[in-house]
């Protein structure tokens, strides 16, 4: 439920430069930030059609209970990230779909909208909206034509909407990062746009936005490999870039630009070694300094949730132009082994069992082998892999509680056919979970499957009444039945799974019309006049 006092609402900013001394490197920086910022949502900040102040208030759908990564649109929303999460522990709506105007408060629902999410990239301490970017001329200026935008500048279309530049791609498209309700996004998110999509957009640009950054050439990256040490080359080349969006450091080249794609998900650590003067490391998500990640000191960075597929931008720089030698390592998230319970059989029907009749089922009085097939969905090879298979209801003995795997390469799998076990005769008709406690030199895992035990006792013990006759068996359809005393009430079909297919009373025909059923084993069952049963197998061909 949302909190019903309006709390103060206080445009609180936790940037700490003033907008006429904002770099473009900040700008995107905070753009980023803002895109990537993880929140937890309770159920006191999901809101449907809830009442707030005299409000109608909605929270996006794409929000959840738990975790959630990015700010959610709200019509007059000019948060900063810590005012945001303090109202959510107050109560407030995560975001909200209403964007009549009619903003209740951050006391009810807390976020951004598209121009408040922009102002705050700038580190403005006002929320601008559309219209004042468009006509406050001694703060927003207009470019003649989208040929002068550049990354961290503005487009704006007054009275609807305005997008940040991110990134002006070689093939004419633009990077767009923004905070917008249409398209069912209804939080901060990057898209690519053509020219002609923008076209009713202001190519414009933050007027005491300092340009600080050039482009940085990603054109001759060298590829790394996790955990391989890679020797760097002097270099005398000219510095374009000054500055990253993860520090404050003046940096003053030559640029070094490496790349790296881990396998895994998890932390990332560029170290750089043996080297002479004041270099510095920085691992960037785009080939744009505004996009550096983590934490940097200097000689490594970290980034604590590298996604596993993504490229990362691994740049050795300087502050003093040092462009010396140097060894730098890329520590990736480790391949963590893992096994999955793949596949299982039921062999029913081996020599000696007290009731081998091969039906793929588990059945009272039965001994049951079960071959199990483990797959390695991990990335490392599994070695000297062992199984042991327990159980604790007391109709079911494990007889060979052991199975062996040896080893298994990655996405591979393989059975093993060591185990067994039996079935009480007086067991019943219900489900039986089985524990697989699984061991390897990498780690150990316990895996659970269930089986259906079926009590088939009055199945087993079938035999042919005297006073009845069914025939032909096998059939292809007509099973006729005699019996000399006209005693049969009703009759019967089952499957091997003791269901009920058909019930007839009408026995004066003497047939029953298997012929739509298909192919397989079956049981009737007869029924007399004092309700006694008599139970025949029959074999549809």
């Amino acid at each position: 439920m949302i909190k019903k006092s309006v709390l103060l609402l206080i445009f609180a900013i936790s940037i700490n430069l003033s907008y006429s001394q904002i770099t473009d490197v900040q700008v995107l920086s905070n753009a980023q930030t803002y895109l990537n910022h993880t929140w937890t949502a309770t159920a006191n900040n999901i809101a449907v059609d809830e009442n707030c102040s005299g409000n109608i208030v909605n929270t996006p759908p794409w929000v959840q209970l738990g975790s959630n990564t990015s700010i959610p649109y709200c019509w007059g929303g000019f948060l900063s990230l810590d005012d945001f999460d303090y109202y959510l522990t107050q109560g407030s709506s995560a975001g909200d779909d209403n964007t009549d105007g009619g903003w209740a408060g951050a006391g009810c629902a807390v976020g951004l909208d598209c121009s408040g999410y922009v102002s705050r990239c700038y580190g403005l301490s006002t929320h601008y909206s559309t219209s004042m970017m468009d006509s406050y001329t001694s703060i927003f200026g207009h470019h003649n034509s989208y040929n002068d935008l550049r990354n961290g500048d503005i487009v704006n279309y007054p009275s609807h909407h305005v997008r940040m530049v991110k990134h002006i791609n070689d093939n004419g498209t633009y990077t767009i990062i923004e905070e917008a309700f249409g398209g069912g996004l209804k939080r901060v998110f990057e898209k690519t746009y053509t020219l002609s999509e923008l076209s009713s957009y202001n190519p414009q640009y933050l007027i005491d936005m300092v340009v600080t950054s050039g482009e940085l050439d990603c054109s001759d990256a060298v590829t790394l490999a996790c955990g391989v040490s890679y020797h760097g080359v002097s270099s005398t080349a000219q510095s374009s870039v000054d500055s990253y969006g993860c520090n404050d450091w003046s940096e003053t080249g030559p640029e070094r630009v490496h790349t790296i794609t881990p396998s895994m998900s998890g932390p990332l650590t560029a170290t750089i070694s043996n080297f002479t003067g004041d270099l510095d490391v920085f691992i960037l998500g785009a080939c744009n300094p505004a996009y550096c990640l983590g934490t940097v000191s200097s000689a490594s960075a970290t980034i604590d949730n590298a996604v596993a597929g993504e490229t990362y931008y691994i740049v050795v720089d300087s502050d003093d132009g040092s462009g010396g030698e140097y060894d730098i390592i890329v520590d990736c998230p480790e391949a963590l082994p893992n096994i999955e319970l793949l596949e299982y059989k039921i062999d029913d029907n081996s020599q000696g069992y007290s009731n081998g009749d091969d039906d793929g089922r588990c059945e009272n009085g039965e001994q049951i082998e079960i071959p199990i097939k483990l797959f390695n969905s991990g990335n490392t090879i599994l070695t000297n892999i062992h199984g042991v298979l327990s159980v604790t209801d007391p109709d079911i003995t494990i007889n060979e509680p052991n199975l062996y795997w040896s080893d298994m390469n990655p996405s591979s799998s393989k059975w093993s056919y060591n185990s067994n076990f039996s079935i009480s005769e007086n067991c019943q008709d219900k489900d039986v979970t089985f524990t697989l406690n699984l061991s390897s030199d990498q780690g150990n895992w316990t895996k659970q499957f269930t089986l259906h035990i079926y009590n088939t006792v009055s199945i087993k013990n079938i035999q042919k009444e005297k006073n009845i006759t069914v025939y032909p068996n096998p059939t292809e359809g007509i099973v006729y039945f005699e019996t000399k005393n006209n005693q049969i009430q009703k009759f019967d079909v089952l499957d091997i799974n003791g269901r009920v297919l058909l019930s007839s009373e009408n026995v004066k025909n003497k047939f029953i019309d298997l012929g739509s059923f298909p192919k397989g084993v079956y049981f009737v069952r007869f029924q007399d006049f004092k309700h006694n049963n008599t139970i025949f197998k029959i074999i549809k061909e």
